[in-house]
């Protein structure tokens, strides 16, 4: 891989065409860090400079530009490329020809295609991989430009005032020379011998009205995926993966380590795969990465950055990607490339691609067809060149990273593209295993849900979707967002129309973003190879139809999917019981330890209990909770549903991770507030699911203290139990879930000096994994409640802190060597902006939001 800049037909003087060719091919250095080189033709009006980055042939023979001697005249040519099959090729198309300078570089086979097949589509469809070439045919002065079908190597091209031809693969190297410039398209060639931009990539899944049609087959999808991880492992320089603990990315290390195990031709051989992850500290993306390294046995690289080290990286970072768009995800992962190249790694795999291919944005949920599946997975896929490949391809090289994305390969694409979309669609009501959801990505998780040999834990396979910009800590979202309001004035802000005319901003961060761009790309060219238009947690102009209430939305970001994915500030990070999974393997199995937990909200009457579930005589009713004898934890929620406690109150002695998502469309939408405070007074701990199985939620988010409709995510609390508790039912006032605090002697706050188990606890406030600290827990105690301010837990001080108390069964005696607090890292959360009441030692009262509560209130 490399920077190439080819400038064709030039109208100066031999010298002064070569000082603006260097010039220009400066700019896109960073690309190729290893080595320069300079063709320049006899008679000084066509140049190519190379800037080399060493993967493939790290010696002097796989040196570009190729030049390939005919009587005729010169062939020469050169190429950004990975070509997977080359090797194959040279068996097969190219047997017994002599490959210039004896090269065994992939991209020295290109002049011979070229001279067998000529210019046309036969040559660029033969090739599996990814390339951005350019030929010049000396003998006839003419020349040949391709790009890969789905974009992933950079292009750009543009005329000179003096007609000249300019090809690059950064357009800063072409603005100052060119008068216009625009990316070249993906899957098409130009031939300059008949002036055609000719289509040759034509996949029959992105023809207009195509439906496919193909049965669902999980294992031609999984070893279709196999295979693209195996051939992006061609490398003679050190590589590995950007693990983010999400499904696609860890799916990639899964089959690279089991590969390279095994691999005799790559730089890994007997070594272990590294991989990289970064975040705000304490990101719920760093803990899931970490667990999915210490499952699979890498050797993982973990970095923290600062909101501030991200907002100091704005004006440079925009200079090297050439967009406003992806800004707030390619900030994180520039800030590593830099880490990942000062430890020597050249290349690295990543999972883009993955959510276009398989719907698995959260907005998929909103699909309203198979049909209209489909087209948006068509849509979002065949621009992703200006997405997210853009972004992956751009921010690492920026120091000489190459990035490979195996979710976007050819083959892969014809496989999992042509599934009938009904396959695709997202239906967390149906459970088609009876295990999980149907949640997005449903096909590709059980194409790799192999019980007898997992890929990887249940944990990460079923981890529900959370955006790169978003899984890296919401507070460089919010950081970016107040940077924004800050540097925009009111003034500029009414005067956005007049400064930008053309694709006016829509928010200040779009407006202080676009500023920096045009910084560096002032023209209207550069504007123009932007991506327009509003978009929706990442959906296509297009899909904005799908829902009225996204009319004139403009989010990129998973949090605008509030009812899909629980995104409330300060409690959006879903890992779906990923986080457990570090935490549960740190700790020692034992079956003998038995522990009772009294959650919040768990205070529901003894009638509301399963029948076969004895209440205690001071009506609550226990929560039995043991470890199984493979030491797995219980794991926390998925969706919108914030992480819960999973147990059987009919007494079985294991207990698993379970996720649910019930139909919240019973819930009353008429409730006033009255109604509302009433319900918190009268009926106590009414929420949650059917009580044999799952425990009340602990998160709910409730905006306001008597805000009890469907607002927010409120409306999507589970479905109450009735009285009897027998079956699941509506209730007519839904209630907010109490908290049951309980002091070591009666009527007073609880010290947690005075019990060493619950001391253990620290108070735990706060619902999610994203805030936990590298031990799992929430730092911070239960009975100081945050200062307003305190934005690393991103909750403020009428957040409500649930305590949860461990008590040893009755007639039990404590092990006086058995770990402390060893539930501490899933001890069950409350999240309420403004509680409606409290229960300390039974009395109940209300809390007004305007209300100082004291330190064991609050």
């Amino acid at each position: 891989m490399c920077g190439i800049l080819a400038a064709l037909l030039l109208g100066g003087t031999p010298e002064a065409n070569r000082r603006s060719v260097l010039k220009a091919s400066k700019l896109q250095r960073h690309r190729g860090p290893d080595a320069s080189a300079v063709y320049q033709t006899k008679d000084g009006n066509s140049i190519f400079s190379f800037e080399r980055l060493n993967i493939i042939d790290p010696s002097d023979s796989g040196k570009q530009p190729f030049i390939l001697e005919r009587p005729q005249g010169r062939l020469v040519w050169a190429l950004n490329s990975e070509i997977y099959n080359h090797e194959a090729i040279k068996a097969k198309q190219l047997a017994g020809v002599q490959i210039v300078k004896n090269s065994k570089s992939d991209s020295a086979i290109i002049g011979h295609m070229y001279e067998k097949m000529g210019a046309g589509p036969e040559l660029w469809n033969a090739l599996d991989g990814i390339f951005a070439c350019v030929i010049l045919d000396e003998a006839t002065g003419q020349f040949t430009v391709a790009r890969d079908p789905m974009g992933i190597c950079s292009l750009y091209w543009g005329r000179g005032d003096d007609g000249s031809f300019w090809f690059a693969s950064e357009m800063k190297s072409l603005q100052n020379a060119c008068s216009s410039f625009d990316y070249f398209p993906p899957g098409h060639v130009y031939s300059s011998s008949t002036g055609r931009m000719e289509r040759y990539y034509k996949p029959v899944w992105a023809e207009p009205g195509y439906h496919p049609t193909a049965p669902l087959d999980l294992t031609a999808i999984r070893e279709g995926f196999i295979k693209a991880v195996v051939k992006r492992l061609m490398s003679d320089a050190p590589l590995a993966v950007l693990l983010s603990g999400g499904l696609d990315s860890s799916l990639v290390a899964a089959v690279a380590v089991r590969h390279l195990k095994e691999a005799k031709n790559t730089y890994s051989t007997n070594k272990r795969l590294h991989t990289f992850s970064i975040g705000i500290e304490g990101a719920p993306d760093l803990l899931a990465a970490r667990s999915v390294a210490q499952h699979l046995g890498t050797h993982h690289h973990e970095f923290h950055f600062t909101v501030q080290e991200g907002l100091d990286a704005l004006h440079d970072l925009i200079f090297h990607i050439e967009s406003y768009e992806q800004v707030r995800a390619a900030v994180p992962m520039y800030l590593l490339a830099r880490r990942i190249k000062a430890l020597g790694i050249k290349v690295v795999l990543s999972g883009e691609g993955a959510d276009e291919v398989f719907g698995g944005y959260l907005y998929f949920h909103k699909a309203p067809s198979p049909e209209e599946f489909h087209k948006e997975t068509v849509r979002k896929t065949m621009r992703l060149h200006q997405w997210d490949v853009l972004r992956a391809n751009k921010a690492p090289f920026a120091f000489g990273v190459e990035s490979r994305v195996p979710f976007l390969d050819r083959s892969f694409l014809d496989t999992c593209m042509t599934v009938d979309p009904a396959e695709k669609m997202i239906s967390m009501a149906d459970r088609p295993d009876g295990r999980h959801p149907r949640l997005e990505k449903y096909i590709l998780r059980k194409a790799f849900d192999i019980p007898e040999d997992p890929y990887l834990p249940d944990s990460v396979l079923y981890r529900q979707k959370e955006q790169f910009s978003d899984g890296v800590g919401y507070d460089w979202v919010n950081g970016l967002k107040a940077h924004a309001d800050k540097l925009v004035s009111q003034a500029m802000w009414d005067s956005r129309e007049s400064r930008f005319p053309d694709h006016t901003p829509t928010n200040k961060e779009y407006y202080l973003l676009r500023s920096i761009f045009e910084e560096h790309f002032p023209s209207k060219s550069a504007l123009d190879t932007v991506p327009k238009g509003l978009s929706i947690a990442c959906s296509t102009p297009e899909a904005i139809a799908w829902d009225p209430s996204w009319a004139g939305s403009h989010e990129i970001s998973g949090r605008a999917m509030r009812n899909v994915h629980d995104a409330a500030e300060g409690f959006g990070h879903n890992t779906a019981h990923a986080a457990p999974f570090a935490a549960a393997a740190q700790l020692p199995s034992n079956d003998a330890l038995e522990a009772t937990i009294l959650d919040a909200a768990s205070t529901v009457s003894p009638a509301a209990a399963a029948p076969s579930t004895p209440a205690k005589e001071n009506g609550t009713v226990p929560r039995q909770v043991k470890r199984s004898s493979s030491g797995r934890r219980i794991g926390t929620g998925v969706s919108h549903w914030a992480p819960r406690m999973s147990v059987d109150l009919n007494g079985e002695d294991d207990v698993s991770a379970r996720h649910s998502l019930e139909d919240p469309s019973d819930i009353d939408e008429d409730v006033d507030d009255e109604e509302a405070a009433a319900a918190a007074e009268d009926e106590p701990g009414v929420v949650g699911t059917d009580v044999s199985h799952y425990a009340p939620r602990m998160s709910s988010d409730i905006p306001t203290t008597s805000s009890m409709g469907r607002s927010g995510s409120l409306a999507d609390l589970a479905p109450r139990l009735d009285s009897s508790g027998a079956k699941r039912a509506t209730h007519s006032r839904p209630a907010v879930a109490m908290a049951s605090i309980r002091g070591s002697k009666p009527q007073e706050p609880l010290d947690p000096g005075q019990d060493a188990r619950a001391a253990a606890f620290k108070g735990n406030f706060g619902t999610n994994v994203s805030h936990w600290d590298a031990s799992s827990r929430l730092s911070g105690d239960w009975a100081t409640a945050p200062e307003p301010e305190d934005a690393s837990h991103g909750i403020d001080s009428s957040l409500l802190a649930a305590v949860a108390e461990l008590r040893l069964p009755p007639g039990d005696e404590a092990d006086p060597e058995a770990p402390e607090a060893p539930y501490e890292h899933f001890v069950p959360r409350l999240s309420m902006e403004h509680p409606v009441s409290l229960s300390v030692d039974g009395a109940n009262a209300p809390a007004r939001p305007d209300q100082k509560q004291s330190p064991a209130r609050a």
